[in-house]
């Protein structure tokens, strides 16, 4: 009889928007991989009923839950309860644990942390204080939510004090009910770094180069805001693409450095995806650390994973090894 691993995710309504329907088709295409590995794939909406969830799973005799969730009852700042429940459960699971979950879900507290770490990032202010604040041009985002949720089509305040920033945040959290902060903006190139951890250890893939196509030429800042990723009305006349750096091995054993630094200091595990643009001076500094990060095809993490030679079955049977799959007893 096939093994089961459970392929968790956040329920998906009737009519998802784009960033939920992407979650839609992890969950399609990680299940194939799983049938394909020769593994049972059901796929169990993660619910706050922990009782209920964790009947559902011993029903299935789950050896392991492949964790797509993305939030909870609609919240990105607690998705650091899906891998508590896997662990107070009992049950294997693949990805971050609930510890780097919570670290780098909301993203000022990450910033101190790599600030105390020794690791670059931009300056930022929060309803909480400010961080090497200078004048200038700064990017107003949510705290905790991914996908570009939150991401306004045009994101930058000119602030002369800290203050215009607080104002902005506070209309900004006001209007969509969550909290937001403000990074100072650096508009240059943007990089990410995707990690796969194994038996073996922490794998870096390929660092790859975002390209913003079309950006300028429509006057638009280069940022993947949410109408610019989930509709493509918006997105007509730009597009995101991918390359890979060829020459410059400074700057990618730099970028490798700071992404394993990162996987190290925050105790991440299975899968992330670390982003950087560069400062005036060319340096990389650290916008955001991913846990868990999109698997679909055309997302950074299955890019570079492709870059490797890594087929997306090779990246499922890696993190259901690296999760200890294992038979309930």
């Amino acid at each position: 009889m096939p093994t089961t691993v459970a392929v968790v995710h956040d329920p998906i309504p009737p009519l998802p928007s784009g960033d939920v329907a992407d979650t839609l088709d992890q969950v399609q295409i990680v299940s194939a991989a799983l049938r394909e590995l020769g593994y049972d794939a059901p796929a169990v909406p993660f619910a706050l009923d922990a009782a209920g969830l964790a009947r559902t799973l011993r029903d299935l005799s789950a050896a392991c839950a492949f964790n797509l969730v993305e939030s909870v009852e609609g919240r990105g700042d607690i998705i650091f309860l899906a891998p508590t429940f896997f662990e107070l459960a009992g049950v294997p699971f693949t990805g971050c644990d609930r510890h780097a979950m919570y670290l780098t879900t909301e993203k000022v507290r990450a910033k101190v942390i790599m600030e105390t770490g020794g690791l670059p990032t931009p300056g930022w202010v929060s309803v909480d204080g400010a961080r090497a604040f200078r004048p200038g041009r700064y990017i107003v985002k949510a705290t905790s939510e991914d996908a570009s949720i939150g991401l306004a089509d045009d994101p930058l305040v000119d602030a002369r004090e800290v203050g215009d920033l607080l104002r902005a945040i506070h209309a900004r959290s006001r209007a969509h009910g969550f909290p937001f902060f403000a990074e100072q903006y650096l508009d240059s190139r943007e990089f990410n770094v995707s990690l796969l951890g194994g038996r073996s250890g922490c794998e870096v893939l390929p660092p790859c180069e975002i390209l913003f196509e079309g950006f300028r030429e429509r006057g638009l800042p280069a940022i993947y805001a949410y109408n610019a990723k989930w509709d493509p009305d918006a997105a007509r006349g730009i597009s995101r693409t991918t390359r890979f750096l060829g020459r410059d091995r400074d700057l990618i054993r730099t970028l490798e450095e700071l992404a394993r630094s990162c996987w190290d200091l925050f105790g991440l595990s299975g899968w992330a995806r670390v982003d950087f643009r560069l400062d005036p001076e060319g340096r990389p500094m650290i916008l955001e650390v991913n846990p868990n990060p999109s698997l679909a095809a055309d997302a950074s993490f299955m890019e570079a994973a492709t870059a490797r030679g890594l087929s997306l079955v090779d990246v499922v049977r890696a993190l259901v090894e690296a999760a200890g799959c294992r038979l309930w007893g």
